[in-house]
């Protein structure tokens, strides 16, 4: 009987370390966040916006479909390009570039455009999808003494 207990403490030790070390912050991956970022071309799989974690999908909305097929890359030497996708209806060809790092060990993509600096919360990354949330400080509603910011959460694809 011992001996059966013994077994059975093993694969439960066994089991729950296997629980364990299979968890991640990054949806099972162990990822290597500056070497994903800047080896992708990302573009845009869906976007949601909203406020008080109450999210709806606007991908197909028409504020947005100049940017949808829009091509996103980080080099390694911290600049960013957006450049324009097939359906370039905007009329500008050659996109821009400005730069970007990391901030709070690599939770937070920082850009820089034209003078603007703005900050995306990283809300998930894997080595084929980015998923990147920001806050627009300016628009906000208090609920139960709780400050909820209009957000937008943005999904990207990498290949």
């Amino acid at each position: 009987m011992k001996k059966i207990y013994s077994i059975l403490s093993i694969a439960v030790a066994f089991s729950m370390l296997a629980l364990v070390t299979s968890c991640s912050d990054d949806d099972g991956e162990d990822i290597n966040r500056t070497e994903v970022l800047t080896s992708k071309k990302w573009t845009i799989l869906k976007i949601e916006a909203g406020m008080a974690n109450e999210y709806e999908d606007i991908t197909d909305a028409q504020l947005y479909e100049c940017e949808r097929d829009d091509i996103e890359t980080y080099s390694t030497d911290n600049i960013y390009t957006k450049s324009p996708g097939e359906d370039n209806c905007d009329g500008d060809a050659t996109g821009y570039t400005g730069t970007w790092a990391w901030k709070d060990g690599e939770k937070i993509l920082t850009t820089t455009t034209f003078g603007d600096t703005e900050d995306y919360i990283v809300e998930s990354m894997s080595a084929s999808q980015l998923k990147l949330k920001s806050e627009d400080k300016d628009i906000s509603v208090e609920v139960g003494g709780t400050t909820y910011y209009y957000t937008v959460i943005v999904t990207y694809t990498g290949k």
